[in-house]
């Protein structure tokens, strides 16, 4: 009991005296989803929504080096190519490093989504869509991998 107690001691002390292999990293990470094209918002009673304006006037709170995601559904559920481009633009302005792929984002059809995904780092890996050559190719080919605070992140 003796020994055993002492070794665990020992142990206690090492773990405490020794230096971290690595120095301590943090990284902040912020998500939003489900914007679903709706740009002022609503303050309905029962549902309350913030909308992209508010969005964006959060976002530029957030520090540079985090790291910013959305979970998909930002595009409006029904066919608005003006309003998927603004919203696109509006993403890549504040930072966004990834979106995923939520049905309304499929709203103006699979060669929509294969067009903005060329342009805005949308990620669906078991997604595939047409390419301009007419073969079937992954929506998000590679992995993301971003660097942030420090951080790798894949």
């Amino acid at each position: 009991m003796e020994t055993r107690a002492y070794r665990a001691l020992l142990l206690a002390a090492a773990a405490l005296l020794c230096p971290p292999l690595l120095p301590a990293q943090s990284l902040a990470i912020y998500y939003t989803s489900s914007l679903r094209g709706n740009l002022d918002g609503c303050s309905c009673e029962h549902n309350p929504l913030a909308g992209l304006v508010k969005r964006a006037a959060f976002q530029r709170t957030v520090p540079k080096d985090a790291l910013v995601l959305d979970a998909g559904d930002i595009l409006d559920a029904t066919r608005d190519p003006d309003l998927s481009r603004e919203i696109l633009a509006v993403y890549k302005e504040l930072g966004y490093a990834a979106v995923g792929v939520g049905e309304t984002e499929l709203s103006e059809g699979a060669a929509a989504l294969a067009s903005y995904a060329r342009r805005f780092p949308f990620l669906a890996h078991n997604l595939s869509v047409r390419s301009p050559s007419g073969r079937w190719e992954p929506l998000s080919p590679k992995p993301l991998l971003l660097a942030r605070a420090g951080v790798r992140i894949g």
